[in-house]
């Protein structure tokens, strides 16, 4: 954010301009993930086209808040990671292997240092490599059991190796650096706030209490609960434009386009279900990731709102191109049921453009097409 202020000064597009980059290079990261996980180009464009059309994904990467910054970093370490899951360490070879934990890690320390959230995420990764090198260290001990005079060459380097040196790396790459970063993210307040490192830990203590009512014990108009914000009960609104002409309306809500969350809560159920049956493990790294941004929160005592479910989005809906993937599979023709709901949720990002763009419009168009519950009061 500040290296948009340097270049185009202090206004509103200096400030925005660099969430609104990131928020743009979600979309392609998001195509990565899907063809790495789905293996197929329709796939990958499903995945990065929901991020597209998501009311929330539009909304905070246009606002100059932060939290664009954080699940940008948190797509990256677990996309990052994804890749190390999937290709076997030692048929990579260990030195190649050790890219991705490095990138994975150096995206923790990013993501970390701009916001909490991202910190959640690092819990999610570290479970994701221990099931990785329990996974390949099960493979190892299949091969010596099934050793008849041949083995494979990585069978001796596998312990040294793609175990002991691989776990000392990842201090490094999961722990030193990220710690690093983040230290290293306070320069402006050291430099002129004349803070030091005991003012950074009494930062992290404020930051770690304020989560609990001893330190913020308020509440807010849109305040919603935690279990609310996948049904969106309570979008949260940003801006409501003055001095407008009678009957017209200009906002900007915060919610998420329902052709994608309504439809991710039985997606992700779904799929969670479908890959035990299957005996598919390559939506576990999914499902952690959805699970250590969104359950934490249930902890959190303080008033809490619907933009914190914007870090699970991106891994519920590659759970829904999941379940469209299971069912092209299995029944073909029905594609065009898919396109057409594809088509949904399009058509419902272009009618709510208006109340996510603060774009000017009649006010019975807001009160009477939008506002479908009481809680959409904006």
């Amino acid at each position: 954010m500040a290296a948009g202020i340097r270049i185009f000064g202090m206004n509103p597009f200096g400030w925005r301009i660099m969430g609104t980059l990131l928020g743009a290079l979600m979309i392609p990261f998001m195509y990565a993930f899907g063809m790495k996980l789905f293996k197929k180009r329709f796939y990958a464009i499903c995945s990065a086209y929901l991020l597209s059309v998501d009311f929330m994904h539009f909304v905070q990467t246009r606002i100059a808040t932060i939290d664009v910054y954080c699940v940008f970093f948190i797509i990256l370490m677990y996309y990052f990671l994804y890749d190390y899951h999937i290709k076997k360490s030692y048929t990579l070879g260990y030195r190649k292997s050790l890219v991705p934990l490095f990138l994975s890690g150096l995206a923790f320390g990013l993501g970390a240092a701009s916001k909490w959230i991202g910190i959640y995420a690092g819990a999610g990764l570290a479970l994701i490599f221990i099931i990785t090198k329990f996974l390949e260290s099960r493979d190892y001990i299949r091969e010596l059991r099934n050793e008849e005079g041949y083995a494979p060459a990585w069978l001796k380097r596998f312990v040294p190796f793609h175990i002991n040196r691989t776990f000392l790396w990842s201090i490094l790459f999961f722990a030193i650096v990220p710690a690093a970063i983040y230290i290293l993210s306070y320069i402006p307040y050291l430099v002129l706030r004349n803070y030091d490192l005991r003012s950074i830990l009494d930062n992290q203590i404020y930051m770690y209490k304020y989560h609990s009512k001893d330190v913020l014990d308020a509440t807010h108009a849109y305040g919603s609960m935690w279990w609310s914000w996948p049904v969106m009960l309570r979008p949260m609104w940003f801006y409501g434009g003055g001095d407008l002409p009678e009957g017209i309306a200009s906002s900007i809500v915060c919610m998420g386009n329902p052709a994608v969350w309504w439809v991710g809560i039985p997606a992700m159920i779904a799929s969670m279900v479908i890959s035990i049956v299957k005996k598919d493990r390559s939506m576990l790294p999914v499902f952690i990731a959805a699970a250590f941004q969104y359950l934490p929160w249930i902890f959190i005592s303080r008033v809490v709102f619907i933009y914190h479910f914007f870090s699970t989005v991106p891994f519920v809906i590659l759970s829904i191109v999941y379940i469209i993937k299971t069912i092209l599979e299995k029944y073909p023709r029905k594609k065009y049921y898919i396109y057409a709901y594809l088509g949904l949720a399009g058509v419902l990002f272009a009618m709510f453009y208006p109340v996510l763009s603060a774009m000017e419009v009649s006010r019975p168009y807001v009160d009477y097409v939008l506002r479908w519950f009481p809680g959409w009061d904006f």
